[in-house]
């Protein structure tokens, strides 16, 4: 995460905890710490930072105490997104830009405005092989269609957040329970773990083979000499004790390729320790997707903030897809419709 991105969460979770935080200038942070951050930050209770001379980074002490103070705590807060224009417009048309359906047409059955809730979860995840590291994740989870929605987090940085609504009464989003945003959830950081998973996990198989190299060239070693004195006249106790280092090099050889496939083995945990639920207007599109054989009318989500569908998913298999086949009465994807 940018360092601007680190200054940010510093500055929040300090006053959610009840501290002060002041930006003097562009690249300094003036810090109150409040009593969850004393302890862990040597019992100092004022702190003052100078960007210039110490990049805040996922390893900074200040970053990790914050953070562990607000998994501790728990930290939940709320904001409003209130877009200006909300009609969205020729709604069909933008369906057809967005959207495909193969074998069939779309038309614009009814529009609905309505109030959403994107739940906005702040992770710290750990990745952990024979060292350790943390790093922090911003994934987006939409509460109405409970999947994950990264252009929420992409384009956070750019919306201007209110304390209250601006629109009016609108029907409001129903909140599910948490176990059903376990599968979405899991998606969400899933996508925004994998590039940085594809680098660690290509560089401990790096790591393995250079070590497994070394292995193979050391105990390689060791058969080759018992096989030259395997060559020799020996008498029969010399015979004996030859096979039993042989069993023994066999077996040591095969526990240290264990022990050298566990140490690079990457092992992956995440925990949630804040979360903001921001809730929005917007337009629920009732389209109505009809084939040769049947028909059905589905719900679509317009959003006015960012000028765009919110992302639609397949009923069979629930990834995100913006082909969709109509096959008994349910919405599939292509890999699905081949496989259905």
């Amino acid at each position: 995460m940018a360092d601007i991105g680190m200054r940010a969460f510093v500055t929040a979770g300090v006053r959610e905890l009840g501290g002060l935080a002041e930006e003097p200038g562009a690249n300094a942070l003036e810090l109150v710490l409040p009593d969850a951050l004393r302890e862990p930050l040597n019992g100092r209770e004022y702190l003052s930072i100078d960007l210039d001379r110490e990049a805040l980074t996922v390893d900074s002490p200040v970053v990790i105490a914050v953070a562990d103070a607000l998994a501790q705590g728990g930290c939940a807060a709320q904001a409003w997104l209130n877009p200006v224009y909300l009609q969205g417009g020729d709604l069909e048309a933008k369906w057809a830009r967005a959207f495909r359906l193969t074998a069939g047409r779309a038309t614009l059955a009814a529009r609905t405005l309505e109030e959403t809730t994107h739940a906005l979860f702040e992770l710290r995840t750990t990745y952990e092989t024979d060292e350790k590291e943390d790093r922090l994740y911003t994934v987006a989870v939409n509460l109405t269609t409970l999947a994950p929605y990264e252009a929420v987090v992409r384009e956070r940085a750019s919306f201007f957040l209110d304390e209250a609504p601006a629109s009016g009464e609108l029907v409001r989003a129903v909140v599910p329970n948490l176990e059903e945003l376990r599968r979405p959830l899991e998606n969400a950081l899933r996508r925004a773990l994998a590039p940085d998973l594809a680098e660690l996990r290509a560089r401990q198989e790096k790591f393995l083979a250079r070590e497994l190299g070394r292995l193979e060239q050391y105990y390689g070693t060791l058969e080759a000499e018992l096989d030259e004195r395997g060559r020799r006249p020996a008498q029969q106790e010399r015979a004996a004790r030859l096979v039993e280092h042989r069993r023994a090099v066999a077996l040591d050889r095969a526990k240290k390729r264990r022990d050298a496939v566990e140490k690079h083995r990457l092992r992956v945990s995440a925990e949630v320790f804040a979360l903001l639920l921001l809730h929005q207007p917007w337009l629920r599109a009732t389209m109505r997707l009809e084939s040769r054989r049947e028909a059905v009318e589905r719900p679509f989500f317009w959003n006015p903030a960012l000028k765009a569908f919110a992302p639609a998913v397949c009923d069979a298999c629930a990834e995100e897809t913006s082909t969709f086949c109509l096959h008994g009465g349910r919405l599939l994807c292509p890999s699905c419709t081949g496989s259905g």
